[in-house]
């Protein structure tokens, strides 16, 4: 009875505010058009509402700096309140290398750019007088690169076996020898997702080099001749040497597609060949395959596909899901063991719980393990659950359909259901209720068989989609059905700011 009424909330709502009803375009209509007459509110929250903040974006104090923080967060706190949200939930507010915060310098502080240490403790009090629940943000895939640890990790410290690391991943992958790629065999191998460590890639001495572009070749050899001048005469076809500290030298062109140059050349991670200074779109960027090295005086094949540093020696490379050189990955082992480094972020987490946080939404669950779809996410998701504390709220993103996503509530007891707004929206914009209910219903018994107890975390959008008044054409009847069906369907919803 319940998914009757659910189904039947597509319709209730549609004629209200200052729009006619929605009629779909060919002109059927199934139901009877009913004008919303709401209540008043009574003050009590109900439906488990979390509401999603930006805090570098979503209210800025009386400081000149235009940077959204935590006393701006107090100050709208009253606003969130009214609204009926039992909770809100923070985008990262840990020191970072990026606006965005996933990139995590310090799990233990606040980013100075939002408030002091002693501002977020008054926002938890605040928060909690209202009868709100604060959840962080928690990045559990990776640090960043410039993250204490892995600069530590990176010269061979104390945090080593925090980070993955390999200085042959295609081998090591393919014989099983890295914990967190170990279930997909040589396929788990992905180029671009490998960047090095830089440690005694470079050299430094006179060199010259002879590019070949016939044979796109390059060939190095230590040299005694005087060191060309900068050649400041632009010619079609031209070729660059780029290296060290974002040095560009333009190679001088000798006929039949050789270009040569000499230099005291001075680079910690090698080199590249460029054939423009003026961006590094696809094929304009020559390196080598990942993890291969140059020998003085034997020609080099260049590769303008993966790119990668043109390195005098081998050197670690660290692991990337997302393909930048500014996340390192963590290495938690295999999935049922346990790690310095889970270890260290469950013991973060249950710091943040001490000072009142009342739980956390786990970005990119999926990538923690390289192969999304075996058990291993789950077997870890379960164990850091466990180990934080099973009293504590966590919801997980698994950025999904619904059939990939069930499997990781055997992990956590909540998973985000990216799969109600893609049916929801496809209904708004076709005007076509019938199927909605019965999809919702056929996911929600797929979870079931999982974990009876699931939280499905509903919600229209997120900080990484486009927004749900976008995708419905602007249209505020087609927007307040949406905010209905979300708050009145199964499930506990989340709000993204200013939905």
């Amino acid at each position: 009875m319940r998914f009757f009424w659910f189904f039947l909330s597509l319709f209730i709502v549609a004629c209200s505010g200052d729009e006619p009803p929605f009629v779909p375009p060919d002109g059927g209509f199934e139901g009877e058009v009913v004008v919303a007459a709401p209540d008043a509110w009574d003050g009590q929250k109900r439906g488990e509402i979390t509401y999603q903040l930006l805090v570098y974006s979503f209210a800025d104090s009386s400081d000149p700096d235009r940077i959204g923080d935590l006393r701006g967060l107090i100050s709208k706190l009253d606003y969130i309140d009214r609204l009926g949200a039992s909770a809100v939930w923070l985008s990262p507010i840990h020191p970072s290398g990026s606006y965005h915060g996933y990139d995590v310098l310090d799990y233990d502080a606040v980013n100075p750019l939002f408030g002091h240490s002693g501002e977020f403790d008054l926002f938890i009090h605040e928060a909690h007088s209202r009868g709100i629940r604060v959840y962080l943000d928690w990045v559990l895939n990776h640090t960043s690169s410039l993250h204490p640890w892995f600069t530590d990790a990176r010269d061979g410290g104390e945090y080593r076996d925090f980070y993955v690391f390999s200085d042959n991943p295609s081998r090591d992958i393919a014989e099983g020898k890295i914990a967190q790629i170990a279930t997909e065999g040589a396929a788990g191998y992905e180029p671009l997702q490998w960047f090095s460590t830089n440690a005694d890639a470079g050299y430094s001495g006179r060199l010259r080099f002879t590019l070949d572009w016939n044979a796109r070749t390059v060939t190095v050899t230590e040299s005694s001749a005087p060191v060309d001048a900068d050649n400041a005469v632009s010619y079609p076809d031209e070729r660059f040497l780029y290296f060290g500290d974002g040095i560009s030298k333009r190679f001088y062109y000798s006929g039949d597609g050789v270009y040569e140059l000499v230099v005291d050349f001075s680079s910690e991670w090698g080199f590249l060949i460029r054939t423009t200074t003026a961006s590094w779109n696809a094929g304009e960027k020559w390196g080598g395959a990942a993890g291969d090295v140059i020998e003085l005086g034997v020609p080099f094949a260049l590769d303008s596909a993966t790119a990668a540093d043109i390195q005098f020696a081998r050197s670690d490379q660290f692991h990337s899901f997302f393909g930048t050189n500014t996340f390192a990955d963590l290495d938690y082992g295999a999935a049922a063991s346990g790690s310095g480094a889970f270890d260290a972020v469950v013991a973060a987490a249950r710091r943040w719980i001490d000072r009142g946080v009342d739980g956390f939404r786990l970005d990119a669950v999926k990538h923690i393990y390289h192969n999304g779809y075996s058990d291993e996410n789950p077997t870890f998701l379960r164990r850091f659950y466990d180990a934080v504390g099973g009293d504590v709220y966590m919801v997980g993103e698994m950025y999904e359909g619904y059939a990939r996503v069930a499997p990781y509530y055997a992990g956590l007891p909540a998973l985000f259901e990216f799969d109600f707004w893609a049916r929801l929206r496809w209904a708004l914009q076709n005007g076509v209720g019938r199927y909605f209910a019965k999809d919702v219903m056929e996911m929600r018994e797929v979870y079931s068989s999982v974990r009876p107890d699931f939280i499905a975390a509903t919600k229209l959008t997120n900080h990484d989609e486009v927004r749900a008044g976008t995708e419905l054409g602007g249209s505020a009847a087609r927007m307040k059905l949406a905010a209905a069906v979300l708050l009145t369907a199964g499930g506990e919803p989340y709000i993204y700011q200013g939905e």
